[in-house]
């Protein structure tokens, strides 16, 4: 019994120094800009050194944004999979929650709280979204197999399999639809909060384009 208490403790101190981590780091970026969030003033400000710092982010800009490269995706990803089974949410709009949780990290560092500070620190610092991107080509294999996994559970496409689109492709459409919203957000209206289910229709509605424009 004791054996498995154990790692439990261990992985909520390691959760809850990821969110002090993260938190440190918003809010300095909130405070002062970009320039006032040095690994050192976060460290300090999180109360931990920087050797453990770089335990837990790979650098100040990753510790903003709350992606640690050790953090799996793969309860977000089933949670989408599961949605695509049941074939009342359209294929596209799934693949952009994947790519969304591709961008993020686990619910318990980012709490709805931190989560519109980050949104707002993007909004200031649009630049720092090359970041989150970052995360979808280190994930790219497992992205795309649920991504595959998602559009082959489509009917049409589960009938007559050669018909279905390019996973890479679709998953690049997306990522592509979710950065110009992001961007666009930012240059356009920044006085308008952008939650993700904003920043989800606003991606799936530049999908939408693109594919008839294509056409």
């Amino acid at each position: 019994m004791s054996t498995s208490k154990t790692p439990g403790l261990r992985d909520r101190k390691r959760t809850e120094t990821a969110a002090r981590i993260h938190a440190a780091a918003l809010s300095l970026v909130l405070s002062g800009g970009l320039e006032a969030a040095t690994i050192e003033a976060i460290s300090e400000q999180a109360d931990v050194s920087a050797r453990t710092f770089f335990n837990y982010y790979e650098g100040k800009d990753a510790a903003i944004l709350g992606i640690q490269p050790d953090v799996s995706d793969v309860a977000a990803f089933e949670d989408v999979l599961a949605e695509a089974q049941d074939g009342s949410v359209e294929p596209l709009r799934l693949v952009i929650r994947l790519v969304l949780a591709t961008m993020g990290t686990s619910s318990h560092v980012h709490t709805p709280a931190r989560q519109a500070d980050r949104m707002t620190v993007i909004q200031r610092h649009p630049e720092l979204i090359t970041g989150q991107f970052a995360q979808l080509a280190a994930r790219r294999t497992r992205t795309v197999e649920y991504a595959a996994r998602i559009l082959a559970a489509h009917p049409t496409w589960a009938a007559d399999p050669d018909s279905a689109p390019s996973t890479p492709l679709v998953i690049a459409l997306c990522g592509a639809a979710v950065k110009t919203a992001i961007e666009d957000w930012a240059a356009t209206t920044p006085d308008q909060p952008l939650d993700e289910t904003n920043l989800e229709e606003r991606a799936l509605t530049l999908v939408h384009h693109t594919i008839r424009s294509l056409q």
